[in-house]
């Protein structure tokens, strides 16, 4: 089949399914778009959410230092002597909840 006779045979094609033809152009078209809008609006927000970051964090800057604590001296100043013992507790006394 020639090059010609293909075009020839699918413009006959498209002329007599002409309402499935616009139906599915019109179909794409609005997919196209809805795309198109999606990834317009996600581009502006996400700009905008920047913006707003950039704008915050200039007039509190931020500072990170690296500051470690050592547990083992906070515990055995807690507790240096395991057989201190409270001194003048009332045992009986009850707390109500």
């Amino acid at each position: 089949m020639s090059f010609f006779t293909a075009l020839g045979l699918s413009f006959s094609n498209l002329l007599s399914k002409a309402k499935r033809t616009v139906l599915v152009a019109v179909a794409g078209s609005i997919g196209i778009f809805g795309v198109s809008t999606v990834l317009a609006a996600s581009t502006g927000v996400r700009h905008y959410i920047d913006t707003m970051q950039d704008d915050m964090l200039s007039s509190y800057p931020l500072t990170i230092a690296e500051e470690a604590v050592d547990y083992s001296s906070l515990m055995t100043g807690l507790y240096s002597d395991p057989d201190t013992k409270i001194k003048n507790f009332d045992t009986t006394t009850k707390v109500g909840l």
